[in-house]
Parts: structure tokens; C-alpha cells; sequence
């Protein structure tokens, strides 16, 4: 028995679903690239250089000296609920730490991370102290963390992105107290998990964040300039 003969119509159906199925194609490889291209540091090091950048009770507070208030969240590096507020982060960081109208205090709370967090932490404090910029580290530090590469020679990693020594990290890190400072100011406001967000005016404590929205920092810090 002959099959039927191929009509243009039939034709044209194919040539319509080997289409659509291309199209899939790509969509698919441009959201594997877009979700891939996520675990990267948005920001360079060249981001950061304006931003001005001072030790503050072991910690390290970045943006304008006279902005009336201070943003602080306790976070993790390795928890997912820190990776996914991260976004929010860079937001506010953008429109209103870079501009001058606050300032952003990052504070290592380990929690899903635990030890790994707290080596990992320490010896970023010890990039830190060679003179690399905070928000460069925290932003790197994220990058190591979503990469899988904070779990697996964290010094090494570190030393790559920074610039500072391998040897220079080990050996600041082996007295390093720097996150645990941190765990003792969260213990004292109350933070027990991250991210925890709070804030303080300039000389005051400080204070719960109810709602860590970025709509709910913004509000809070444009009702300062009203």
C-alpha cells in the first residue's frame, strides 16, 4: 500500500512545528544562560570605589558619613532566604546608599552555614583589613556562596577574587574574631536568623525593620527628608 502523497499543507505543518520547537530551543538556552549568568557578581570592585566605607564597632558601615540613618541586616551568605533578599539589597544599595541618602551596615550571622559561614566570614573581614572594599567583598562572597565555591577552599577563592594572599588570609584568620563580634551585637538587638533587618539612627540603637520590603525601606528613609 502507497502512502498518500504530501500535500503542501502537510508541508507547511511541519515546517510550523520544527519551527516552534526551535524557538523552545532557544528560549530554553537563554534561560539556562540568564540563570546561570544569576550566580555571578552583578557588581564589580570598580562599583564600589565612590562609596565611602568606615569601621564601626567591628564592623564595617558603608555610604555617606552624614546620611541620617543606617540600614543593618544580619545575614548569611549560604542561606537561600539571604541569596533571594539579595536582590532587594542591591536595589536599595543602588538608589539610595550610592546617592548618598543612607548607609548599609552588613553584619555575618552564621546560621544555615554554620562553622563554613564563620571561617568564610572571618577571612572575609581579613580581605577586608587589607584594604578591600566591604561591598566588594560582600558582593564576591554571595558570587563564592551561590557558585558552590564557598564550601571548597574558601581562602584560596577568596585570595583569587581579592588580590590579597593565601597566606595573608590563613594567618589573620587563624585569630580572626570578626563574625564572632558580629554574633555577639545580633545576640544583643535579638537577631536569631537572617536575614534579619534593622536600623538606627545617627547615635541611636538600634532598631527592628517590621517590614524589610524595599517599598518599606525606601518609605522609611524618605520620611526622614519630609
Amino acid at each position: 500500500m502507497q502512502n498518500p502523497p504530501r500535500t503542501k499543507q502537510t508541508g507547511n505543518q511541519q515546517t510550523l512545528i520544527i519551527a516552534i520547537i526551535g524557538i523552545a530551543v532557544v528560549v530554553a538556552v537563554i534561560f539556562i544562560v540568564i540563570s546561570l549568568g544569576g550566580t555571578q557578581a552583578k557588581f564589580g570592585e570598580a562599583y564600589f570605589t565612590d562609596v565611602p566605607v568606615e569601621e564601626f564597632e567591628g564592623g564595617y558601615v558603608m555610604g555617606n558619613p552624614d546620611a541620617p540613618i543606617t540600614i543593618v541586616e544580619f545575614a548569611d551568605y549560604l542561606r537561600p532566604h539571604c541569596q533571594e533578599y539579595k536582590p532587594t539589597v542591591d536595589r536599595f544599595f543602588t538608589d539610595y546608599v550610592v546617592t548618598g541618602k543612607a548607609r548599609w551596615e552588613f553584619r555575618i550571622l552564621p546560621t544555615a552555614g554554620g562553622d563554613t559561614t564563620r571561617y568564610a566570614g572571618d577571612l572575609a573581614y581579613c580581605a577586608a583589613a587589607e584594604g578591600k572594599h566591604w561591598g566588594y567583598i560582600t558582593e564576591m562572597m554571595y558570587e563564592l556562596a551561590q557558585t558552590g565555591q564557598l564550601n571548597r577552599n574558601p581562602a584560596s577563592n577568596i585570595a583569587d577574587k581579592t588580590g590579597v594572599s593565601v597566606d595573608k588570609l590563613l594567618r589573620c584568620a587563624q585569630n580572626a574574631t570578626f563574625v564572632r563580634d558580629d554574633v555577639r551585637l545580633a545576640n544583643s538587638v535579638g537577631a536569631s536568623s537572617t536575614p534579619t533587618v534593622m536600623y538606627r539612627f545617627n547615635g541611636g540603637s538600634l532598631q527592628p525593620v517590621g517590614d524589610r520590603s524595599y517599598d518599606a525601606l525606601t518609605t522609611l528613609v524618605d520620611s526622614l527628608s519630609q
